[in-house]
This record gives structure tokens, C-alpha cells and sequence, in this order.
């Protein structure tokens, strides 16, 4: 990518975040790889936690390939939308890191999401049968579940089936408030979780999701309202600064997962800090150069 034009940075930085992103995504699978014993940590809430902290960070990697994969072949343009979901998933890892019962809801709800997303749909009977019974059982294992429902004794007696309105509410509760009310729950517990994070990463990501007409301004090019055209290169200025986002967010899921498996002050650790030094020095030149906001 060294080669390729940024309009606002020259290639060294572009290439220094590349370079510096790769060795940041690489870690963070190893990380994840060393985590093949954690069905043996298979033990009340905590067990819940860390499954929790690996499945937010396995989407971040996944993300992360992705968007590496289109920056070296110059297609940034798709990058914002991927960079969004790299952020829910921080957000909602960093909300259950302050508030530990909402990541055992997290994992609980798996089968209810299943249903959440069949429902309506012309499943085969055994296919709707199975997730209606992985509901059941989830429910018998975690009774609070039917908390305030007053038939709640006699679904647990098998007395009377799990309804698809009871599927829906446990759904409901179980599942993550919009993002910024996680936000502003957060910057109360770890300050600086502002809209301004949402407004610029979120809800920009989601004009890219979402083929908004945001995109008007960048898809039609030329010299006057009269002679434009359709610009169809997936080049993208933007696509470094994105890149470095994002990095950021591959630094800040390798530390959980070193704070959550008791990490965070063993030899390995040590790996992360000449990326986050190098991280924060392009930060610095960017900013002193007028290029960051």
C-alpha cells in the first residue's frame, strides 16, 4: 500500500498504520488461539464474563482481517461500516466489563436471539421444535428469566408451554439497550465514552451499512452540476485514518482479554506495548500536522 495516494498523508504513515495494524491483528489471534481451555473455566458468571470478553473480540478480529484485506486492496470505501460494528462490539464488552450481569445475559440469550431472528419464518418442524426446546431448557437453568410473569410457576412445571409473547419478552430483557444509552451509562463509570464517539464512528458507519444518500457527494464527480458522472473507485482519503481507528480498537480487546485471563502483568503482555507506543506517535504526528481531528 506504500504506493498508494492518500491526498492528506504521505505514504510512509500510510504504510507505518499498515504495518503496525497487521502485527496488532496477529497478536490479538494469539490471544484468542490461547483461549482453547476455556470450556474448563466452565463455572458460574465468571465463566459467563470471559466467554463474553472472547466472542466481542473474535468479532473484532474477524472485522479486522476484513478491513485489512480491503485497505491493501484499496477498496476503503467499504471500511466504515465494518470499523462501526468493531466499535459496538467494544462498546457492549466494555459495558458488561463495568456491569458483569449484563454479560451473562449476553451469553443466555443465544437461543432466544435464535428465535427472535426464525420466528415467522417457514422453519422444518424439527428445526422449530429444537430451538423451542434449547428456550425451554434455558429457562428451566435460569428460572429468573420468568421473573414478574405470573404463569411462571406452571411453565416450570410443564404445565403450560413457553409462549412465543414469553420468548419475546425474555428476548427483550435480555438483550443490549440502543448504544447511546450504553454510552452515556458508561461515560458515567469510564469518562469518555461521548456521542461524539457515536456520532462520528456509529452513526457515519451506518450511512456506508445502509447505502445511504450521504454517499451522493462521493459516488458523482465533475466540474459543475451539468457535466458530473459516476465515480464507481472504491478509493478511499479516509481509509488510513479509519485503519488506525480500528487499530485501536485490536489494542484495546488484546488488554481486556489480558485483564480478564490474568494477563495483563505476564511476559506476553509486553508484546502489545511497542504497537500501542507506535499507535500513539502516529496519533501525535497526525494531530501536529493538522490531519486529526
Amino acid at each position: 500500500m506504500a504506493d498508494t495516494e492518500y491526498g492528506h498523508l504521505d505514504a510512509a504513515i500510510a504504510k507505518r498504520i499498515e504495518v503496525n495494524y497487521e502485527k496488532s491483528l496477529s497478536i490479538l489471534r494469539n490471544r484468542l488461539d490461547a483461549r482453547s481451555d476455556l470450556a474448563t473455566r466452565n463455572v458460574g458468571n465468571q465463566w459467563k464474563s470471559d466467554l463474553a470478553t472472547c466472542l466481542f473480540a473474535y468479532g473484532v478480529y474477524g472485522n479486522g482481517c476484513a478491513i485489512l484485506t480491503l485497505y491493501r486492496a484499496d477498496i476503503g470505501r467499504q471500511m466504515p461500516a465494518i470499523v462501526r460494528a468493531q466499535f459496538e462490539a467494544v462498546v457492549k464488552q466494555t459495558y458488561c466489563k463495568h456491569f458483569p450481569g449484563k454479560a451473562a445475559d449476553f451469553i443466555v440469550s443465544e437461543p432466544f436471539r435464535r428465535w427472535m431472528t426464525a420466528r415467522g419464518k417457514d422453519l422444518r418442524p424439527e428445526r422449530r421444535d429444537s430451538i423451542d426446546l434449547e428456550c425451554m431448557e434455558m429457562v428451566r437453568s435460569y428460572p429468573r428469566l420468568l421473573d414478574g410473569m405470573a404463569h411462571s410457576q406452571d411453565i416450570l412445571s410443564g404445565k403450560l408451554p413457553l409462549s412465543d409473547r414469553d420468548k419475546r419478552t425474555i428476548a427483550d430483557q435480555l438483550d443490549f439497550k440502543d448504544l447511546p444509552q450504553l454510552m452515556l451509562k458508561l461515560d458515567k463509570v469510564e469518562p469518555g465514552w461521548d456521542t461524539d464517539l457515536y456520532a462520528t464512528i456509529y452513526r457515519l458507519g451506518s450511512e456506508y451499512s445502509h447505502h445511504s444518500v450521504a454517499a451522493l457527494r462521493e459516488a458523482l464527480q465533475g466540474e459543475t452540476e451539468e457535466t458530473f458522472r459516476f465515480d464507481v473507485d472504491q478509493h478511499y482519503d479516509g481509509a488510513p485514518d479509519y485503519l488506525l481507528q480500528s487499530e485501536s480498537y485490536l489494542l484495546g480487546m488484546i488488554g481486556r482479554l489480558d485483564e480478564c485471563f490474568g494477563d495483563s502483568d505476564s511476559e506476553a503482555s509486553k508484546d502489545v506495548l511497542p504497537l500501542f507506543t507506535e499507535h500513539q506517535a502516529v496519533v501525535k504526528h497526525l494531530k501536529d500536522a493538522g490531519l486529526l481531528g
